[in-house]
């Protein structure tokens, strides 16, 4: 047995550079061939399936042709190729159709790796599996749009079914192990020079690319947020601590813990470690390192445990790199490490019945059991077990302040108690993920972690008032001695909360989960089932459902005002200003204007259905013009303007400034007129009272001339009698 060990550990001492260069350039040759004879016998499946369907494009800038050219089946699964929620079907290539490939179809409800996928799609990125391209389709199954992501498909198969299979030995699994840590290298490095961390690497997400079992390529990693689909054993402490939609994107180190735990579970064959409750793993990983949980003694290699040990480290600046890597896989003699401990206090800290010696442990239970948290820290027991058994005088000082300064703050009072204790767990771990109320986020993934729970259905206020109440800035302040990317993501923060205290459409929750999740397809009700990732869509999506959905409401909800503003970089605040005013014709008038910026823009030339539902709802803007003729003159407008399926002349048409000065000096002469109306009536009602002065002045003028005539009929009288 001696023996047998010792063999097989010298044979991880070969060179690795050598060996990796051949891989890559057999890999080709061997696929090509590999992929004709497979070929043949798929196309006598497809021959037989159900009708296909095509992917649609899911941006308005790419050409049709190059979408719809490939073809799903839906009555062809392949399940072999699953990746977490993400199922698999066959799909051709139409101008291509000897090449295998296969569809992964993205569940609605959790976002995606959007610019990661724009990065990799059509782009060979070695050792990992070759996006071909994306779109939607109309997927039955979900009885709406969902995004497809094409991939060639790998000719071999999974590492997991490899390792289970016992017709190989413990020699030949071993080989293969290393054949995974040589290809994670140039994998890892290849994402990185892209700015993207995988973090999807599980045993049935590594492939052979070739039926020999001569090369391995690493499976997707963009159909769900990062981390989602993976057990908790695949996990770093700090990541797998948080909610599983709220682990980040992490960087290198993370892969690198995932490809040793990948290996570590594959080289003992087993999946014991997914029956344990998840609190069971994070707690026995924090209590006894990773490594201990994960490998301890079990594995015959003494060589192969020794560099396991090194990349499943939990301290990053401790874990090893993939430099580090290189050179054992290559032979060279690394330096023997001492890994660092964590201080254990010279007497335990009683916590709900269980003796704690260390403050992680303490704080990840604290962070379970909030009520009696927030006892021990208000009442001093944890500033004075700092202080006193953990000898950490700055832990205690900062734990004392913090008390302080979040209890003297009584705008905030109801809120409290959860803030200090979030506050004290991130003084005590600032690298653990924020812990308030129900929710676990690392500071990189409170973005999807807030697309998760209002995708499907939950409460974002939680989410929000971490947010509002500071806590990011407060984690960001204490978590790195990056300077410059702390400021960063503290403006980030900022920013947040700029958009959650403004509550006019184009801000609040829906601004951040666009802002936040680039892969978050339009939530709007109105759109929902179409499935919409780019601006350039919008228009054209609102146009083809124009006839059946209900043209009495606006097309710009508070959902598609946030998404236009988080897609569009330019200033749009006045249009958003106004689709929020109080004032109905404002309202209209700002709707119209910002669909009008959005087509001036975009391809989008001819809208009819989109110009008829636009037009139907113009009533309160014309409304704002006094003359009835005017209003009418435009009204009979309108279906011309419609037909030609133009926003831009529909809107200069309503809100043209010459009709709106017509309008005004129209108006202001009816008023002068009306006024001089005014006046005369007014005057004459005024001279038509008895006691006025005019009535007095023609009475005595009446008076006047009447004593005038009686004094002539007199005279006139006494003459005829002489």
């Amino acid at each position: 047995m001696v023996d047998t060990e010792n063999k097989l550990d010298s044979d991880f001492e070969s060179g690795s550079n050598l060996e990796e260069n051949k891989l890559t350039e057999a890999s080709s040759a061997r696929t090509s061939e590999q992929n004709s004879r497979a070929s043949a016998e798929i196309n006598a499946d497809i021959i037989t399936s159900q009708k296909p369907i095509p992917l649609i494009k899911i941006d308005a800038k790419t050409p049709s042709n190059a979408i719809e050219r490939y073809e799903v089946y839906p009555s062809l699964p392949l399940p072999e190729y699953d990746s977490g929620i993400a199922k698999a079907f066959t799909a051709i290539d139409k101008m291509q159709p000897d090449l295998l490939l296969f569809c992964l179809i993205c569940y609605p409800n959790v976002p995606i790796r959007l610019d990661e996928l724009r990065k990799l799609s059509g782009r060979s990125v070695g050792h990992n599996i070759l996006v071909e391209n994306y779109g939607n389709l109309d997927w039955p199954l979900h009885e709406q749009q969902c995004l497809g992501i094409i991939f060639q498909r790998p000719t071999g198969q999974s590492i997991d079914k490899y390792f289970k299979s016992e017709e190989f030995s413990d020699q030949e699994k071993l080989e293969k192990a290393k054949l995974i840590l040589l290809s994670s290298i140039s994998a890892l490095r290849n994402l990185n020079k892209l700015g993207i961390t995988h973090r999807s690497i599980r045993p049935n997400n590594v492939f052979f690319s070739d039926s020999n079992g001569e090369d391995i390529i690493f499976g997707e990693c963009v159909t769900t947020p990062p981390g989602f689909s993976q057990s908790l054993e695949l996990e770093t402490i700090e990541r797998g601590i948080a909610d599983e939609g709220s682990r980040g994107n992490g960087d290198v180190s993370d892969d690198i813990y995932a490809v040793a735990a990948t290996i570590s579970i594959l080289l003992q064959n087993t999946d014991s470690f997914t029956t344990f409750a998840s609190e069971q793993i994070s707690f026995n990983k924090i209590i006894k390192g990773s490594f201990n949980i994960l490998v301890g003694e079990r594995l015959k290699s003494q060589k192969i445990s020794k560099v396991l040990e090194g990349m499943l480290q939990d301290k990053i600046e401790e874990r090893w790199n993939l430099n580090d890597i290189e050179l054992w896989l290559g032979g060279e003699t690394i330096a023997p490490r001492v890994y660092t401990k964590e201080t254990r206090a010279s007497q335990g800290l009683t916590f709900d019945g269980i003796e704690y010696f260390t403050k992680s442990t303490l704080a990840y239970s604290m962070s379970q059991n909030r009520s009696k948290a927030v006892e021990i820290i208000k009442s001093g027991t944890l500033t004075k077990w700092s202080e006193r058994s953990l000898k950490d005088k700055v832990l205690a000082s900062k734990i004392s302040q913090v008390t302080d300064d979040t209890m003297v703050q009584k705008d905030r009072a109801k809120y409290a108690d959860e803030l200090l204790l979030s506050k004290i767990l991130i003084v005590m771990c600032p690298t653990y993920p924020i812990s308030y109320k129900n929710i676990l986020y690392t500071l990189d993934g409170f973005g999807s972690g807030l697309a998760i729970e209002l995708l499907r259905g939950g409460d974002a206020k939680t989410y929000t008032e971490s947010v509002s109440l500071g806590l990011l800035n407060f984690s960001f302040q204490l978590s790195s001695n990056d300077k410059i990317k702390n400021e960063d993501r503290i403006e980030i923060a900022n920013q947040i909360n700029r958009y959650l205290q403004k509550a006019g459409p184009g801000f609040g929750v829906e601004r951040c989960l666009y802002e936040l999740n680039p892969g978050c397809p339009c939530q709007s009700p109105i759109i929902i089932k179409e499935n919409i990732f780019f601006s350039s869509m919008l228009l054209p999506t609102l146009d083809k459902i124009a006839g059946t959905t209900n043209t009495q409401k606006s097309p710009v909800d508070r959902h598609i005002a946030a998404f236009i503003a988080s897609k569009i970089n330019d200033d749009l605040e006045q249009y958003l200003s106004e689709i929020g005013d109080f004032d109905k014709s404002i309202q209209t008038l700002g709707m119209l204007k910002l669909l009008v910026h959005i087509q001036n823009n975009s391809s989008s030339t001819h809208l009819l259905g989109l110009a008829m539902w636009v037009g139907g709802l113009m009533a309160p803007a014309i409304r704002i013009y006094n003359s009835r003729k005017l209003r009418k003159d435009i009204e009979s407008g309108i279906p011309q303007i419609i037909r030609n399926g133009n926003l831009g002349e529909l809107l200069k048409l309503i809100d043209d400034p010459s009709h709106k000065e017509e309008d005004q000096l129209g108006y202001q002469t009816a008023m002068n007129e009306f006024k001089e109306a005014e006046e005369t009536i007014l005057k004459t009602e005024t001279n038509s009272d008895p006691e006025s002065e005019v009535a007095v002045k023609t009475s005595r003028q009446a008076a006047s001339v009447l004593s005038i005539l009686i004094m002539i009929f007199i005279s006139s009288l006494i003459l005829l009698a002489n």
